[in-house]
């Protein structure tokens, strides 16, 4: 694995999966909840300039995203 299984299963171009979203969506996010996931702190993030790696991936991953949908899309309205 080089991708976190959420992150690898968000790239349905890269395996040649059709990616499909349910409207309205069957379940949602309960805000009331609280998460039982830890917050690290600003005091444990890596500096801005060592995230850059991460940030061209999920600008790159977006950017993907985003032609496949629109190419997904004019290809089934004809």
């Amino acid at each position: 694995m080089q991708l976190p299984y959420d992150h690898a299963y968000d790239r349905g171009w890269v395996y040649g999966l059709k990616v499909r979203r349910v409207f309205p969506e069957v379940c949602v996010h309960d805000d009331q909840v609280v998460s039982t996931i830890g917050n690290p702190g600003p005091s444990r993030k890596f500096p801005w300039y060592r995230r850059l790696p991460t940030y061209i991936h999920r600008l790159r991953t977006e950017w993907a995203r985003l032609r496949y949908g629109v190419a997904q899309l004019l290809w089934h309205r004809g």
